[in-house]
């Protein structure tokens, strides 16, 4: 195995000397080592470490719900109606900046002759298969789970890059070990929230993260929801990222499941 100094890493990744030496004694780079006790030997093929300095940031992002009556909104009394998987289906690709006409996805999701593109057709029954998930923790396999899942013969999909992958892993932490102890709808909100907020992916990151909203809420026992104006919601989603408040994106969440139940 080929070896480098902590002057060359130093070049290679763009950090001081001192902090790459600290990383060394923390047991940060796998493989280093110290030959007598003296200069460190990294592996030429080391990985730059994550800083944690910046998860640690991340993590105490301040994400507020605001006050909300949770008791009024009911749980789900059946599975949901094609129609209402269909809305779910337009909401999804809303996000992602595509509008498609509902008679089409119905007669996509029923494998009939329709208007749209294979491709179309292809992510209208990707989403459909990703909606009924109803399982999201927020955590790292999950997530990608979806996204693997809306992206199914679509081609592959990874990390947009490796800060969003810094910001996502920060994300899938506080949905673990914060968010989990939250009210589901809450919880499911923050997760959302914070998917659309960092575009983890490089592909179809509006529609992962409100299928993962539904899948959260469904997971809890809620019903499959379909956002009448998704316009609104992004409205609220801007008030979020300037306060840190999600008191109107929750609003709209609990409205979205009273007309659900309705």
């Amino acid at each position: 195995m080929d070896y480098i100094d902590v002057r060359q890493a130093s070049m290679n990744w763009g950090i001081s000397e001192r902090r790459i030496r600290y990383l060394c004694a923390a047991g940060r780079i796998e493989g280093s080592y110290q030959p007598g006790g003296y200069s460190w030997m990294i592996p030429a093929s080391a990985q730059k470490p994550s800083d944690g300095r910046n998860l640690r940031k991340m993590k105490n992002l301040g994400l507020r719900p605001g006050i909300h009556d949770f008791s009024a909104v009911s749980k789900a009394s059946g599975p949901p109606s094609e129609a209402r998987i269909a809305d779910a289906i337009i909401s999804a690709l809303a996000f992602g900046n595509k509008s498609l006409d509902k008679a089409d996805v119905l007669r996509a999701m029923a494998l009939e002759q329709s208007s749209l593109s294979l491709r179309d057709s292809l992510l209208v029954l990707n989403l459909k298969s990703a909606l009924s998930l109803a399982v999201c923790r927020g955590d790292e396999a999950e997530t990608r789970r979806i996204n693997a899942e809306i992206m199914h013969h679509l081609g592959p999909s990874d990390y947009a890059s490796q800060q969003a992958r810094k910001e996502a892993e920060s994300l899938y932490y506080r949905a673990i070990h914060e968010y989990s102890k939250l009210n589901p709808i809450v919880r499911s909100a923050f997760i959302f929230g914070e998917l659309l907020r960092i575009k983890p992916f490089d592909k179809c990151n509006g529609e992962t993260a409100y299928a993962c909203l539904c899948c959260s809420l469904q997971s809890s026992g809620y019903g499959l929801i379909a956002l009448k104006d998704v316009d609104e919601m992004l409205s609220a989603l801007v008030v979020t990222r300037a306060r840190g408040s999600y008191q109107a994106v929750i609003d709209l969440i609990m409205r979205a499941l009273e007309d659900e139940a309705q």
